[in-house]
């Protein structure tokens, strides 16, 4: 599979991969690649994509080394086996895992694609440790070596309010993609809660235009929660209530 840019090192145009599909970098087409740094990469760099097996990345991993790990989960899977980590191993992440979490938080759709969000990410023992004693909904970030907050621009929004229905879209990507890349990720809410909206606006210094929407803590998993299902036939209306 080669680069569509022919004027790319011949060391770095190849990818292999299996069976491809779709993934958060490949919404709108079931036929084309994508270009991440000007070379041709398969739907899903993580595995993410649907029916992707057996992907190896090759002759990037100079640029990202993150990739060098495989990753075989696909979107079906990486939905359905998503769990709440609260608890984190002491090592830190490393900054292109950090990267490809926003990458995929900056793939979510958003109203009109206004993309009205902003993200500030805590790598700070003592905030997140501030964060903790706080809030006691966040307490697990004294776990955490790394928390994203993900916060929506009054003055980026072309609907008004859909901000918050984008940026849950954004959350959720990035809690998935985590999922899928072997990380552990857990939502805790912060609007429309007053108390932790404006003790987070004070704590980092958010600006009056910015809402405070969620805090996500990620890490490498230290706990491994048991499967659960949670498809319920009954919540299911065909065309009327």
């Amino acid at each position: 599979m080669k680069n569509s840019d022919p004027s790319g090192p011949p060391d770095r145009r190849e990818n292999h991969l299996g069976e491809a599909g779709r993934g958060f970098w490949s919404r709108r087409s079931t036929a084309t690649l994508y270009l991440i740094d000007g070379y041709t990469l398969p739907y899903s760099t993580y595995g993410i994509g649907q029916g992707i097996r057996g992907i190896a990345i090759h002759g990037i991993a100079d640029s990202h080394p993150f990739r060098e790990q495989d990753f075989t989960m696909d979107a079906i899977q990486a939905i359905l086996t998503r769990r709440s980590i609260r608890r984190f191993e002491e090592r830190g992440l490393p900054p292109d895992a950090i990267d490809r979490l926003l990458e995929a938080a900056m793939a979510a759709p958003s109203a009109r694609n206004a993309q009205p969000w902003h993200f500030i990410v805590i790598d700070e023992r003592s905030i997140l440790l501030e964060i903790a004693g706080r809030f006691p909904n966040a307490e697990p970030a004294r776990y955490a070596p790394v928390g994203i907050l993900v916060c929506g621009d009054s003055t980026l929004e072309l609907s008004k309010g859909y901000w918050i229905i984008d940026c849950a879209a954004a959350a959720q990507n990035m809690l998935l993609a985590a999922h899928a890349m072997g990380l552990g990720g857990l939502w805790t809410g912060v609007y429309p809660r007053e108390q932790r909206v404006e003790g987070l606006r004070e704590l980092l210094g958010i600006p009056e235009h910015v809402m405070p929407h969620s805090l996500l803590l990620f890490g490498y998993p230290a706990e491994t929660p048991p499967e659960v299902r949670r498809y319920h036939p009954d919540r299911i209306h065909r065309n009327r209530w």
